[in-house]
């Protein structure tokens, strides 16, 4: 695990710049992830960025996943930080299906016409959220596409692990009823 310095992590900072509890929340984080902490939590009301401070420990390793509750949280994370090589990981009842006239989602295009759509933008989407360095995903979308046994999470490296350094779930008091 490499070791951040706080004044190269903040020079990630996607905002024009940061105030001082950003700084504070950004070095306390680093000195956590400098310990070896598997886990470091952050509870701050509305209004101090928390959003913008996740963005900037994102940027400084490189690689991250991003949990968010809703899909107003994700799509307000795009809105503000996509420049910063965010994409988002969406289910397929939120595209429209290439082979249903638009008139079906991708959800019940799979249902009615398989895996046979060559065209599927679900599939295009999702790919460009994997491969982007920062996936904004919602809890479901996350847990069945990446962090579910279905999406072999827990593989070595040598079978394309999709592990990344960071974690970040915003709302996280949320995940006990998932």
């Amino acid at each position: 695990m490499k070791k951040l310095d706080i004044d190269k992590v903040l020079k990630f900072f996607p905002l024009e710049k940061p105030r001082e509890v950003q700084k504070h929340c950004v070095a306390e984080a680093v000195k956590g992830w400098n310990r070896g902490a598997k886990f470091v939590v952050m509870d701050a009301p509305t209004g101090v960025g928390k959003s913008a401070i996740a963005v900037t420990l994102a940027r400084a390793l490189e690689q991250s996943y991003m949990l968010t509750l809703t899909e107003q949280l994700q799509e307000q994370y795009l809105k503000d930080f996509k420049q910063h090589g965010l994409e988002a990981l969406k289910g397929r009842g939120k595209f429209v299906c290439a082979n249903g006239g638009g008139s079906l989602t991708c959800a019940t295009g799979k249902v009615q016409f398989g895996t046979k759509c060559k065209a599927c933008p679900y599939k295009a989407a999702k790919e460009r959220a994997l491969k982007a360095p920062h996936t904004v995903a919602n809890y479901h979308s996350f847990l069945f596409n990446v962090g579910g046994p279905q999406a072999g999470f827990g593989a070595d490296e040598d079978s394309g692990d999709p592990h990344r350094p960071l974690l970040v779930v915003d709302e996280c008091h949320a995940l006990e009823g998932f």
